[in-house]
């Protein structure tokens, strides 16, 4: 189980150098465009609607391109509680952000599985 002190240090971390971040607020990452403040997120150019918690999900993701982030810390981030045995949550979340934001320009997957472990967000210039 992750508590909320590692959270938060988890996401207070150097992003990726693939990452801009503009005074904290907002999180780019190739045509991704993350506005923590307003809550808006663009996909090359295009507003994308997201739930609270895949737009939660997508912010810790997008702070820690090109670093796994686990189940439980995803968990613990999106849905302000521990993971749970059996608890495929998150999987769903993730399964239906991957839908919104589609393939990278690349046409590559943007959020990978690292299996039994949590996901992975990687830049299409990597």
């Amino acid at each position: 189980m992750i508590d909320t002190e590692n959270v938060s240090a988890l996401t207070s971390r150097d992003p990726s150098e693939s990452v801009e971040q503009s005074r904290g607020q907002e999180l780019t990452l190739d045509d991704i465009s993350l506005r923590v403040t307003e809550r808006h997120v663009e996909v090359s150019g295009k507003a994308i609607i997201l739930t609270n918690t895949e737009f939660r999900l997508l912010e810790l993701l997008l702070r820690n391109v090109g670093d796994v982030v686990t189940k439980a810390e995803l968990t613990q981030f999106a849905m302000s509680r521990p993971l749970e045995k059996h608890d495929r949550a998150v999987d769903m979340h993730i399964s239906n952000l991957r839908k919104k934001l589609g393939p990278t320009p690349a046409g590559e997957k943007r959020i990978s599985t690292v299996r039994g472990v949590g996901y992975l967000l990687s830049t299409s210039l990597a």
